[in-house]
């Protein structure tokens, strides 16, 4: 009897645990996908982003139109981000009857500092009176010299701050470069880096486009500029230039996907730690 029971409690075990690991492989190598798409002209824009997970058991979406609505659902339960709900309504309600509350306080404290102020300003005003002109002028002038002062001390001591500051990044930066492991250390981050950028980026880019800058010349410089980038010419982007308007405006719409995988981020950011060089570079920028 006891074995049995025992036996049993293991296949419990023994199960959590499988799913706990299958739980982990899923995260790791089930990739998170993403889209979004939308349209502008001069100034309508329409843009509309989701990302999913799963055959969208985690999903989350965000749009953008004429207001602004997103929201996120964990399997079966959904949460409206910008939602105002009755629960919303009423601790607004609660709270503006606790601010009118604590107003009329306000006002009847308001009354007593009041009678209080003009008691003080008469005596001000008093005394002002009794005060000879020239001795008022000359301290009002001194009062504005020395203000004057504090504020020029304030701003040259702000300014070599902000110089000193500078300095030690430049020689922080200097010391890098001329460093054989802090140069092994920045060129391990670039290359980690530019698989990072490669694994997240998108797999479809689409984009038509038609702009003006308002002026021929610089409308075709523009074109020639972005031209130059692989990622216009890879993804057969429709771009259109308009050289007879006088105004500058761009309209398109663009379509992007992809996906990413949990586990190739995992691991750069793994390689980038397990770094003798890049803990090195780390300790010593957080110095």
């Amino acid at each position: 009897m006891i074995f049995a029971i025992f036996k049993v409690i293991g296949y419990i075990l023994l199960t959590i645990i499988a799913l706990f690991i299958a739980l982990i492989l899923l995260v790791l190598f089930w990739p998170v996908r993403y889209s979004a798409n939308g349209k502008f002209d001069r100034n309508d824009i329409s843009v509309k982003a989701d990302v999913s997970w799963l055959f969208h058991i985690v999903a989350a979406e965000f749009g953008y139109s004429d207001d602004i609505s997103a929201w996120y659902r964990i399997l079966f339960w959904k949460k409206n981000i910008f939602d105002e709900n009755e629960d919303d309504w009423d601790t607004a309600a609660d709270s503006e009857k606790k601010y009118d509350d604590k107003e009329n306080c306000d006002e009847d404290a308001a009354l007593d500092e009041a009678d209080m102020v003009f008691h003080i300003e008469n005596k001000v005003e008093s005394e002002k009176d009794s005060i000879p002109a020239g001795t008022e002028n000359e301290a009002v002038q001194n009062r504005e010299h020395i203000k004057r002062k504090k504020h020029k001390n304030k701003r040259t001591a702000d300014i070599k701050d902000k110089l000193s500051s500078k300095k030690k990044i430049f020689y922080k930066i200097k010391s890098m470069l001329s460093d054989k492991a802090d140069k092994a250390a920045v060129k391990h981050l670039k290359e980690e880096g530019f698989l990072i950028l490669k694994r997240v980026c998108p797999k479809k880019l689409k984009l038509n486009l038609e702009f003006s800058t308002g002026e021929p010349d610089t409308t075709g410089i523009a074109l020639g500029i972005i031209a130059m980038f692989p990622v216009c010419y890879k993804n057969k982007w429709n771009i259109k230039c308009d050289f007879e308007s006088e105004e500058a405006y761009a309209a398109g719409v663009f379509d992007i996907s992809g996906h990413i995988f949990v586990i190739s981020v995992l691991g750069a950011v793994i390689r980038i730690m397990l770094d003798k060089n890049c803990r090195r570079l780390y300790n010593k920028i957080t110095k």
